[in-house]
């Protein structure tokens, strides 16, 4: 994230936000952690006997997101304008922009207008149930995958374009894996997008 924040410090402003559960590392998908440490996760997913999924530790996530507003608002006078999730993050990322739109009252980023996706996938069906999520989102996105990904395919990121204003939504494909992919195609399409937001102070990252 070094060079796309580097790229970007004259449009945005960015907050880092860790998952708030640790989860069991993943055989598809190797990090390099120190030692002595595990992954962090946004909830832990577990199937149900009827087959459909449970969220552990979404509303502690959402939470987390809404102190991150609240310190943004508190050190700068104005909440966060984007999200970027990436990966997990980026279905926390869509939940959290699909309730700012049609649940406004539940919205952990009451300031939000706009979104980016790297890596991403819809925030699936799943117990606790947000309805919200099934619904079109119009404000600004910007979906950004891997061709390479083995991880998020671009097919399972396309499932959540689709759901984004066609009119209001980029699509930017690069020729790596799984990543926040820092080439200089990349960079130029993330520059374009948050200078045509006008995004100005504030950046949220959720990773």
């Amino acid at each position: 994230m070094r060079r796309t924040c580097e790229r970007l410090s004259h449009l945005a402003r960015f907050r880092f936000v860790d998952g708030p559960h640790t989860v069991e590392p993943s055989p598809h998908l190797p990090l390099e952690l120190p030692e002595g440490t595990r992954p962090l996760g946004w909830w832990r997913p577990e199937r149900q006997d009827d087959r459909s999924w449970h969220f552990h530790g979404v509303d502690d996530s959402l939470a987390l997101l809404s102190q991150a507003e609240a310190s943004e608002v508190e050190a700068h006078g104005h909440g966060v304008d984007v999200v970027l999730g990436f990966s997990q993050g980026s279905a926390l990322a869509h939940l959290a922009t699909a309730l700012r739109q049609h649940r406004p009252s539940a919205s952990p980023l009451p300031s939000l207008r706009g979104a980016v996706f790297v890596g991403g996938f819809p925030f699936a069906p799943a117990s606790p149930a947000f309805a919200e999520a099934s619904l079109h989102l119009s404000m600004p996105t910007l979906h950004v995958a891997g061709s390479r990904d083995k991880i998020v395919r671009p097919e399972t990121s396309a499932r959540l374009l689709q759901l984004c204003a066609e009119d209001n939504r980029t699509y930017h494909e690069h020729q790596g894996g799984h990543v926040v992919h820092s080439g200089s195609a990349s960079l130029a399409v993330y520059e374009d997008w948050f200078a045509r937001q006008h995004v100005g102070a504030s950046g949220q990252l959720a990773q």
